[in-house]
């Protein structure tokens, strides 16, 4: 199709023809357009009266790919277009332009050649400097595979396609009695008062009875399920664990400290202030006062005006000073020295050092065994290619994973037991495993009893592991973890003791009590919410989610509750703020906005459903699966 010139379009119209298009796909549901049907070697979609032929969805297909090389710089094949979902998404596209094409016949839509070719003419995409370009056009069409009859027939088509889904979403304004019920029930605003009834408030359960205890070990299974362990045979290496057994001799360090003297040496700093004038004849007035002996606060009360007229630039290196001019002379001054007066964009500067600290340039011997571990940790990396090269060699070569390290002399560590958090049985945390995701990863996707390949992890760890065993998830004997269900049984009896209260409170609020009473025999406070919308901003923390849809059904007065992670939480409506759509222009035209663009979908989507009806949609899978198959 025009997918590749789509993407260069600036037009407005073909923007919103093409949001349309994708909009269409999922609505109209041609996402299962697989059919069974009789097989046809010319033939791989049929949409009405309109087939679709195998060349023609090759072509598109071709194209779609092309421009993806150009774009991503990788080749793709048949084989992946159709794993990436590439080949059935071209598919859709033409069914989809095949219905738009029916329908527009249907009613009766066409366009004249002057219209198209005027509609080219105006694209910016073909346009050089305002203007029409033909070599632009003819370049874009042959980088994109098309012939100008090709591209003037799919051009034709859109036009058309366009002019009928714009007829069916054509809908600009919505009854205003609708958008102000609306705005109306969205912009809605509630005061509550809250009272919590944490779990923790209420009296300590007994302990429960062994049926009980029985049964809610049974009920909350998932609670209680051990994960999935494995038990793990691995080979980790770490540049670290190798950089100390790698040999560095004095004239490989020597020369290396040569190369990277300037890495060790500290710069010389200087604290620096600044005096900053607007004019040269202040500039050299403050000078001259420096001169006759006046301190550099003296000098900036009497001349710049205040003595908070010094600027600390602070203690910087020769490079950290912002301008060059400034920076030369700042580090020819000695301790206490000022500048005279040095002309910049900003005006004329001042310059006082009140502090030095020199450079320091260690000797050979100071950092010896620091430059020795970072040549050594340097060398480690290109040892682990070259390792990893050897590994992958003796298991190719048919070694088991503990046979490679035997012959390499690598450390083999075992896995007793391992989930897919990291964890062993205890829940503690397996100690020497390498960072990042790829281990924990490559041991839960591994087949057991086969040795992986040597895989590098992002902090430049290599590793190389086998599954020994798997130990299935299951659900844990109660006798191994009856502590831990009675626990959660008597913290599951208090939050049902806490949802009791809370029912209780509710209904004597709404029986006519005040909650700020309740809540005063019951020793608690209550807390008042700012005026919450019915959507719940994401700053409004106040009251769960669960519980804002609640409180917004109930009347002014009236109470519900609902849990929280803690306990439950009674909210009683304090005060009802209605939305006035005479005071909120943009908010009445945002929910009109979202009107319109909701009845323009149900309109779109009930048209795609009567196209359908009309002309079916048959895709022969047969023929399909055979232009992807590889060739033999």
């Amino acid at each position: 199709m025009l997918q590749s010139i789509r993407n260069q379009a600036k037009s407005w119209v073909v923007f919103i023809l093409f949001g349309l298009l994708i909009l269409s796909f999922g609505i109209w549901g041609i996402a299962d357009i697989f059919r069974p049907g009789v097989s046809n070697k010319t033939t791989v979609a049929s949409v009405g009266d309109i087939d679709i032929s195998a060349q023609a969805y090759m072509n598109d297909l071709r194209r779609e790919l092309n421009q993806i090389q150009r774009a991503q710089g990788m080749t793709i094949d048949l084989n992946q277009a159709r794993q990436f979902g590439i080949a059935s998404r071209v598919l859709r596209q033409m069914v989809n332009d095949a219905l738009l094409t029916q329908g527009a016949h249907d009613m009766g839509i066409g366009l004249s050649t002057a219209t198209i070719a005027e509609s080219i003419r105006n694209d910016r995409t073909f346009q050089n400097q305002g203007r029409f370009d033909k070599a632009l056009y003819e370049r874009i069409l042959n980088d994109s595979g098309l012939t100008e009859a090709r591209y003037v027939a799919l051009k034709r088509s859109d036009m058309a396609q366009a002019q009928l889904t714009g007829a069916v979403t054509a809908l600009d304004q919505p009854p205003n009695f609708l958008v102000d019920k609306i705005y109306r029930y969205v912009a809605e605003k509630r005061v509550a008062e809250l009272l919590l009834i944490t779990d923790a408030s209420m009296p300590e359960p007994a302990d429960p009875d062994a049926t009980a205890l029985a049964d809610f070990h049974k009920d909350n299974a998932k609670r209680f399920t051990a994960p999935e362990y494995r038990q793990v045979t691995a080979v980790i290496i770490r540049p670290e664990d190798i950089a100390p057994s790698i040999g560095i001799d004095d004239k490989a360090l020597k020369d290396a400290y040569e190369e990277r003297k300037t890495e060790f040496e500290t710069p010389e700093k200087r604290t620096i202030e600044q005096l900053l004038f607007t004019d040269q004849a202040k500039a050299d007035t403050a000078y001259d006062d420096f001169k006759r002996g006046y301190t550099f606060e003296r000098v900036a009360k009497e001349v710049a005006g205040s003595e908070a007229a010094i600027l600390k630039l602070g203690t910087l290196t020769k490079k950290e000073v912002a301008l060059p001019t400034l920076a030369d002379a700042a580090f020819k001054l000695g301790k206490g020295e000022v500048s005279p007066p040095i002309k910049s964009d900003l005006g004329w500067h001042i310059l006082r050092v009140t502090n030095i600290e020199p450079g320091k340039s260690p000797s050979f011997d100071e950092v010896r065994d620091k430059l020795k571990a970072t040549l050594q940790k340097e060398r480690a990396i290109d040892a682990m290619v070259d390792l990893e090269r050897k590994i992958e060699d003796q298991i190719g070569r048919g070694s088991t994973l503990d046979e490679t390290a035997n012959k390499l002399g690598l450390k083999v560590t075992k896995i007793a037991a391992i989930d897919n958090r990291g964890n062993d049985p205890a829940g503690k945390k397996v100690e020497g495993l390498p960072g990042g995701p790829e281990f924990l990863r490559q041991v839960f996707e591994q087949n057991v009893k086969e040795d992986g390949l040597v895989t590098e992890t992002q902090s430049g760890t290599l590793f190389v592991l086998r599954v020994d065993a798997v130990t299935p998830s299951a659900l844990k004997p109660l006798d191994s973890v009856k502590a831990e269900v009675t626990a959660a049984w008597k913290a599951d009896q208090r939050h049902k003791a806490a949802e009791k209260k809370a029912a209780e409170i509710v209904a004597a609020v709404n029986g006519g009590k005040k909650l700020a009473d309740i809540a005063a025999e019951m020793k608690l406070k209550v807390t008042e919410t700012p005026a919450l919308l019915r959507s719940g901003a994401e700053d409004e923390k106040d009251v769960p989610g669960a519980l804002r849809p609640k409180l917004f059904q109930t009347k002014l007065g009236q109470a519900v509750s609902g849990p929280t992670s803690d306990g439950y939480l009674v909210a009683a409506v304090k005060e009802v703020k209605p939305a006035d759509p005479k005071t909120d222009a943009d908010g009445v035209k945002a929910v009109r906005q979202q009107v319109v663009q909701l009845m323009q979908s149900d309109l779109l989507a009930g048209f795609g459903a009567a196209l359908r009806e009309r002309h079916p949609v048959t895709v022969d899978e047969d023929a399909f699966n055979r232009l992807l198959a590889p060739q033999q």
